[in-house]
């Protein structure tokens, strides 16, 4: 009886092991280009930039300056393709859909920024971030968007209709 008992225990320990061929489904993550990045600085006490900026991924850039910055009125410019790559790599890694949409500072005398993306299937992202702090990486995606307002050479469009 003993070997018999055995050797059921072998046979069920080989099929108790047996591997089942599972097929394994990766799941890829959808991804949504952002088409399209807009931003805009309100005034604060002091001489805070205020203005309107619009990246579009051709390189293609709207502007207007309202306040407390080299180029006052409505202009448009080239920029270089990287600029709007760049820009994009940064919102994707920080999964921007995701943030929250609005984020404050609790102290007075501080501009407000919009940030809006627009993605591929025309949802957009609208964050409102009073004192420009809202996250370390969203705080790089101003100063970058700031500072391409602050240097880029403006084309005027006011008179061209």
């Amino acid at each position: 009886m003993k070997p018999v008992l055995v050797y059921l225990t072998l046979i069920f320990m080989l099929f108790a092991c047996k591997r089942k061929n599972k097929k394994i489904t990766y799941i890829r993550k959808k991804t949504n280009p952002i088409i399209q990045i807009q931003f805009e600085r309100t005034a604060c006490y002091g001489k805070c930039p205020v203005f309107k900026l619009t990246l579009n991924p051709n390189g293609t850039a709207d502007f207007e300056g309202i306040k407390y910055v080299k180029f006052i009125g409505k202009g448009s410019a080239i920029i270089p393709v990287n600029v709007f790559q760049n820009l994009k790599q940064k919102l994707d890694s920080m999964d921007v859909r995701n943030l929250k949409s609005e984020y404050s500072v609790n102290v007075t005398d501080n501009p407000t920024g919009y940030l809006s993306i627009l993605f591929e299937d025309f949802s957009v992202k609208n964050i409102k971030d009073y004192g420009l702090r809202g996250t370390p990486e969203l705080k790089q995606v101003y100063k970058q968007l700031t500072d391409l307002a602050k240097q880029t050479q403006w084309k005027s469009i006011e008179n061209e209709k």
